[in-house]
């Protein structure tokens, strides 16, 4: 059997969504839901202090809590976001992928999985950010944890001989989309702008990887 062969289903497109949605609203994964409810307080937070100081711009407080108080910063980075968009796009990842895989962790794994993850991510796309400008460097949001979730998932998951639930279908596919994602990243360019690779990405890929090979 090729290892992908499973994956595919006979369903109609429709009816499996309609079975992937049933399985999402069914699954038990407090620790998942728990991030997303603390990633969307942070961000109530960020809106509050944005209309405080009058800046108008989330984004400016993400970044500018880099350079006034960068000991809070740096802890609280993961769950910063730069807009509605940036949070929204996140909150989706982590529920697609967060939900089904948590299916295969204990609390506390999924919790070490989650923690591990977010600041390791954090602290290489600051590092490779810090290679390429002497600017003030400034890394935040929960994307490196669904990255790993994203490479995780399509080790852990592709990988097994049984026919997969649709919602974990739904993770595979996500999963093989962070890695190309990833994978086409450093051809893009421009080369050497900070912008150029994020490291936070890569860095949650190769964890997930490398998590779901161990498992």
């Amino acid at each position: 059997m090729a290892w992908h062969s499973h994956i595919i289903r006979t369903e109609p497109l429709g009816e499996t969504l309609r079975e992937a949605k049933d399985q999402y609203l069914a699954a038990d994964a407090p620790v998942t839901l728990t991030l997303i409810w603390v990633v969307i307080a942070v961000f109530a937070v960020e809106v509050a202090l944005a209309v405080l100081f009058g800046t108008r711009s989330i984004r400016l407080v993400a970044v500018g809590s880099f350079k006034f108080h960068p000991e809070i910063a740096w802890l609280a980075g993961p769950f910063l976001h730069a807009s509605p968009r940036h949070l929204l796009v996140n909150i989706g990842g982590l529920a697609l992928l967060g939900i089904p895989l948590e299916q295969h962790f204990s609390n506390h794994r999924i919790g070490t999985f989650i923690i591990v993850t977010a600041y390791l991510s954090t602290a290489v796309g600051g590092l490779l950010l810090a290679m390429f400008t002497a600017d003030q460097v400034a890394m935040y949001g929960i994307s490196g944890t669904v990255f790993a979730m994203g490479g995780f998932g399509l080790v852990h998951l592709g990988s097994s001989n049984d026919s997969l639930p649709a919602f974990e279908w739904v993770a595979v596919i996500l999963g093989l989309s962070t890695v190309v994602s990833v994978a086409f990243d450093p051809f893009t360019g421009p080369y050497f702008h900070p912008d150029w690779i994020n490291g936070g990405h890569t860095t949650g890929v190769v964890i997930g990887v490398i998590a779901g090979v161990l498992r």
